[in-house]
């Protein structure tokens, strides 16, 4: 197949689980023979206009500026890559984001209006975009701006999701949160999400992985790696800190990551003082983190709202090491399908400690580090994910051709 997918961002120009979903897919897919060519808004103004990159063709267009009139510019960059690519034959056509989708729809080449449009629906832009503003200080809904770029990227989205032949997306959670915003009538396939082992820890024991780390070789450490934002819970998991503290004392906390409330969760650490067992780690580079995850005891998802699937959860699986999370989303269906005692019984710091004391006091009564790893392995493996997408990518093209 030849196929064309389109993002707002790709692994390595950015660090995230939608992009690296993106890369991932694109690099297994040119590994089976198929000719994957992605294209992406250029993240940084050095950056190369294209590149072969771990078997796959990027292409990177715009100029990298982050200003209002960029969008405009960025979107007749794209149309005109897309215009000179459309002298090429198509097989499929798959979006990962609505603003790539909706800058390029209608179509700039008439040979590919007949392409199959495929969208990979990883979340919602427009309640993610009012997610994001909860903790920027504005007002979502007081502020007459706002209330209008909400509703024209929910019109926007749902009219591309109209438009695409086929929708795919990680979770049910994720479906019934689309057909919740966009309405029923949806061509809908619920997938599995996975990415690419590119480094793992599994091989290490704790406390070997600890050693690598400099971290201390005893006690209980509780990890999470999240985008430092309001709907993520980290507020909800640093105030559990206390609770948990106080019936275990040698628990420590480490969260890697970096988002727009780094300072305010730096000022509730220190605040409640517990700077000596809770930190953040700041951004932590994909080699580090198998490390970080190998080396804790229990990978927290303490998310609030929006969690499509939780890529993170993965990646402590395939390192052997047990996740607890909120029953937000697709947490329900990763962590609770492991063992729904991962989940937390709420959406407090009570809750949260609860679930992490009964965890370390009755440890053999859950998941094993051998058990978390086998769970991945029969579910979750690299090779099974990429066998369910390619599958369904080749029945749409074919289907396509035949009509």
């Amino acid at each position: 197949m030849r196929i064309m997918m389109l993002g707002d961002a790709v692994y390595p120009d950015k660090v995230g689980g939608s992009w690296r979903f993106l890369h991932d897919m694109a690099e297994g897919l040119s590994s089976r023979g198929h000719r994957v060519d992605v294209l992406v808004p250029k993240a940084s103004p050095g950056l190369p206009e294209r590149q072969l990159l771990d078997g796959f063709t990027l292409w990177r267009y715009g100029g990298g500026d982050k200003s209002s009139l960029s969008q405009l510019r960025l979107a007749m960059a794209l149309r005109r890559l897309m215009q000179d690519l459309g002298k090429e034959q198509w097989d499929l056509i798959n979006y990962h984001f609505a603003w790539p989708a909706a800058a390029s729809i209608p179509m700039p080449e008439a040979s590919l209006m007949s392409v199959p449009l495929v969208y990979t629906f990883q979340g919602p832009w427009c309640e993610e975009y009012i997610a994001t503003l909860r903790g920027s200080g504005v007002k979502p809904w007081q502020n007459a701006r706002v209330q209008v770029s909400y509703r024209l990227r929910r019109a926007m989205e749902g009219r591309i999701l109209r438009r695409c032949r086929h929708v795919m997306v990680l979770s049910n959670f994720s479906r019934e949160t689309m057909r919740r915003i966009h309405g029923p009538g949806l061509n809908v396939t619920v997938m599995k999400g996975g990415i690419k082992p590119e480094s793992t820890a599994v091989h290490l024991t704790r406390y070997e992985a600890r050693r690598r780390l400099g971290l201390v070789a005893d006690g209980r450490i509780v990890f999470t790696v999240r985008r430092l934002s309001p709907r993520m819970g980290l507020d909800l998991l640093i105030e559990s800190m206390m609770l948990l503290h106080r019936r275990l004392p040698d628990a420590r906390l480490i969260i890697g990551g970096r988002g727009e409330s780094q300072s305010e969760l730096q000022r509730l650490i220190s605040g409640h003082g517990l700077d000596s067992i809770a930190r953040l780690e700041g951004f932590i580079p994909e080699e580090k983190l198998a490390l970080y995850l190998r080396a804790s005891d229990l990978v927290v998802m303490p998310s609030l709202e929006l969690e499509g699937f939780g890529l993170v959860s993965l990646q402590a699986m395939m390192n052997g090491t047990p996740v607890m999370g909120t029953p937000i989303g697709g947490n329900r269906e990763l962590i609770g399908s492991l063992d729904s005692r991962l989940l937390f019984r709420g959406l407090t710091p009570g809750a949260l400690a609860d679930g992490m004391v009964n965890f370390f006091s009755h440890r053999d009564n859950y998941p094993s580090s051998e058990d978390v790893l086998d769970f991945y392995t029969h579910n979750y493996d690299w090779d099974i994910v990429l066998d369910d997408w390619e599958s369904a990518m080749k029945a749409i093209a074919v289907s396509s051709s035949t009509e």
